[in-house]
């Protein structure tokens, strides 16, 4: 937390986060300056209608705006303030290499499959692609929409050979960090995710994903996706989802 604004106004530049910026967090006598900036840009700008994170634009109302977002539609239907000046259309992010495309590996199966088949289905999927050499070095990613589905996910996968660990809100910090450091380093290959890895999260050999539960939402399913998409000169592998057909599929 900042204790005296004033170290501030010998700066160009100043880069903060919401819980260091935001006047919300500061007692009445220690406010920022209304005039310490004359530009406010905030990236990730779709989480702005939050109420800290609009107070920093409610707060230094003198200065100008600019608002970035890959996320421009929020879940809860709340409206990001200001008009829209530039939009960069997904298509040509893939047309000029920002993106890659993320292949669809859709599995048609009986009507009246139990969940459990359909899991058993999906896992083997990812197991059998995961084995082509091609995706030697790419690491898997493992949805489930609990923790108890994930540890149920994980038990199934290692029938099928895999090590799968489990990743989860609320896990102990030192946990959750080591395993991180895991996956990023290549060490463990796959992982069950339970709302995890997604806003922010770039892991280049990220390639393969297992969509057992799929998210209820446009803006969530892009955010998911996009953790395939992004191109690595050191993984060109392309990038898969498993997943079964049903009514969203």
């Amino acid at each position: 937390m900042v204790r005296d604004w004033t170290e501030f106004l010998r700066a160009d530049v100043v880069v903060a986060l919401p819980n260091t910026i935001s006047p919300t967090y500061y007692d009445a006598d220690n406010q920022p300056p209304h005039d310490l900036f004359d530009l406010v840009i905030i990236d990730e700008a779709h989480h702005s209608p939050a109420r800290t994170w609009r107070a920093v634009l409610d707060h230094f109302h003198d200065a100008r705006a600019l608002l970035l977002t890959a996320t421009p539609r929020r879940r809860d239907g709340q409206q990001l303030p200001g008009e829209e000046l530039y939009h960069y259309p997904v298509r040509q992010a893939l047309q000029q290499g920002f993106y890659k495309p993320v292949q669809p590996y859709i599995i048609d199966l009986p009507a009246a499959s139990t969940r459990e088949f359909v899991d058993r289905v999906i896992a083997a999927e990812t197991v059998k692609i995961a084995a082509l050499p091609e995706h030697a070095s790419s690491s898997i990613l493992i949805r489930a929409h609990t923790r108890k589905r994930a540890e149920v996910l994980a038990d199934l996968y290692r029938e099928l050979g895999l090590a799968v660990p489990t990743l989860y809100s609320g896990m102990p910090r030192q946990a959750h960090d080591d395993l991180l450091a895991r996956v990023r380093s290549g060490e463990c290959r796959a992982v069950a995710v339970v709302n995890m890895l997604g806003e922010g999260f770039d892991l280049p050999r990220l390639r393969i994903a297992a969509y057992h539960d799929k998210h209820k939402s446009l803006a969530a399913t892009a955010q998911f996706l996009g953790r395939f998409a992004r191109p690595h000169p050191e993984h060109p592998q392309p990038s898969t989802t498993i997943v079964a057909r049903d009514i969203d599929v």
